[in-house]
């Protein structure tokens, strides 16, 4: 759209009759004048100013150019630049909330309830560390596992097996368990499909240890 400016002719300064909106109005100006600019509704007016000229810019709308000489009277040019507003931007929209974490350690079966798994190999049982060792035997520890474990035909899913001894993992859950990848022996896996939650690494150090993982998936 054009831009209409209505202008009075004063003095030398001029003021191009008409512009393309979003361009600077350019104003000429006389030896020894100079020229604000003021919006009638107080919208942000762009100006470049030099000795001898002065260009603005703005939103569509009323605007005056007061040009000044020494102690003269100052006169005044009377623009309105006519077009349409740019439409607001809408608001941002919100972020979208953030997404939980994956699971850090899952379930390594998806079978409700809790299964603990130990593979070892039993020509190494001389050479582990007393208080790691000491884990495969624990009474309490088979204790806990017996009570808090799921069960196969009233049969707590809870294991410990040489790695040459898979019969001795006699459900779907176990073997699933027992067939996943180990790093090193002896191997721990716990799984708590009811919470998405497990673990797949070596065996603890020493019971407390294990008790403390075990009660972690519980």
């Amino acid at each position: 759209m054009i831009v209409l400016i209505v202008t009075q002719l004063l003095r030398a300064a001029t003021v191009p009759e008409s512009v393309p909106l979003g361009k600077f109005v350019r104003v000429k100006l006389d030896a020894g004048e100079k020229a604000i600019v003021l919006s009638q509704d107080f919208s942000p007016v762009d100006i470049i100013a030099t000795p001898d000229s002065l260009a603005f810019t703005g939103l569509p709308g009323r605007y005056v150019v007061v040009v000044l000489k020494g102690d003269e009277q100052p006169q005044q040019f009377f623009t309105k630049i006519v077009g349409l507003k740019p439409e607001p931007k809408p608001d941002p929209k919100p972020d979208d909330p953030p997404k939980p974490p994956p699971d850090v350690n899952p379930a390594p079966v998806k079978a409700p309830g809790l299964r603990v798994l130990i593979v070892y190999e039993s020509s190494q049982l001389s050479i582990m560390p007393s208080t790691q060792r000491e884990i495969l035997f624990n009474t309490n520890l088979r204790a806990w596992m017996t009570q808090n474990c799921a069960r196969d035909n009233n049969r707590p899913e809870w294991r410990i097996v040489d790695q040459n001894q898979p019969d001795i993992v006699d459900t779907a859950p176990l073997k699933a368990m027992f067939e996943r990848p180990r790093m090193s022996l002896p191997w721990l896996v716990i799984s708590n499909g009811t919470k998405n939650t497990g673990y797949e690494g070596v065996l603890p150090a020493n019971a407390d240890e294990m008790q403390r993982l075990l009660e972690a998936h519980k």
